[in-house]
């Protein structure tokens, strides 16, 4: 059965954003960076730098349908989270799906 990105965020069932049930979450800055490392023989790595925090993420194995589909789901959860901040930057007012 796949589970949509916000189930894989949280805990039990709770719909509220993993980080926000964090007692201390990463954030974004300086020291942050995300890099994509393609490998010609295994799978690939995308890891999330946090200054002296890192997340990893890869698949365990071959390639799976539910791998792609987690990684799309990840793609669409990037650009949702580059656009709010960007109308946070700009000053823009809350749009439709905004948590309140």
């Amino acid at each position: 059965m796949s589970r949509s990105i916000e189930q894989v965020w949280t805990a039990a069932g709770d719909l509220t954003p993993y980080a926000a049930q964090q007692r201390d979450p990463v954030t974004t800055g300086h020291a942050a960076r995300t890099l994509n490392h393609p490998f010609p023989r295994r799978e690939p790595v995308l890891a999330l730098d946090f200054g002296a925090t890192s997340v990893l993420v890869t698949t365990n194995g071959p390639v799976t349908a539910e791998d792609l589909e987690f990684a799309r789901q990840l793609a669409r959860e990037a650009h949702r989270f580059a656009r709010s901040l960007e109308r946070g930057f700009y000053g823009l007012p809350d749009g439709r799906g905004v948590a309140a």
